[in-house]
This record gives structure tokens, sequence and C-alpha cells, in this order.
């Protein structure tokens, strides 16, 4: 008789939170169709700024992988052929295998 009120009651409280989950999900659930209804009054985003913005993320890509070097000794006859040469010598010895551009300031 224990066990028999025990199962009972172990039903009783399995209905109850299964009825509570249900109804949870269904005052919470939003159908997909519903999302994307709600969706189409949003703003969509002018091509210029599209445009503005990459070019901005391009240009501060650019600038992060300049790098200046100071100390380097070069010589005033040093044709940029050389320079370059210095340049990739140490880019190579920290191991690095950049794209070099060699401008004398």
């Amino acid at each position: 008789d224990l066990i028999r009120s025990k199962d009972d009651q172990l039903k009783s409280l399995q209905s109850t939170v299964k009825t509570s989950v249900e109804d949870t999900v269904k005052a919470e659930f939003k159908s997909y169709s519903a999302a994307v209804q709600g969706n189409q009054s949003s703003p969509t985003i002018p091509a210029e700024t599209v445009k503005t913005l990459v070019k901005t993320i391009v240009n501060e890509e650019d600038r992060s992988r300049s790098i200046i070097m100071f100390g380097l000794p070069e010589e005033q006859k040093e044709g940029e052929k050389e320079l370059t040469a210095k340049v990739e010598e140490v880019m190579q010895d920290i191991g690095e295998k950049p794209k070099v551009t060699v401008t004398r300031l």
C-alpha cells in the first residue's frame, strides 16, 4: 500500500512537471516563420556604408602589418636592392617571410 501511494505521488509529480514544461514551451516558443516575418521590417545597410566600412578595415589591416626598423646599418651609396637584402636577412633571422618593400625616410 505504501509503494502504491509513493507510485501515485510520483506519477502525479511527473504529470505536473510535464504539464508545466509544455505550458512554458508553448508560451515561449516562437515559430520560425513568425521570426522570419518579424525580421522583414529591419533596415538594410546602404551599399556605400558597407564599402566605406570594408575600406577602413582593409586600411587598418594593412597598417597593422607594417614595421619600421631602427638601427639597421646602411651605407650612403647603398641601393634599394642592398637595403632590401639586409631587411630580408633580418626577417629570416627572426623566422618571418614577409613581402618586403624598402623606403628610405
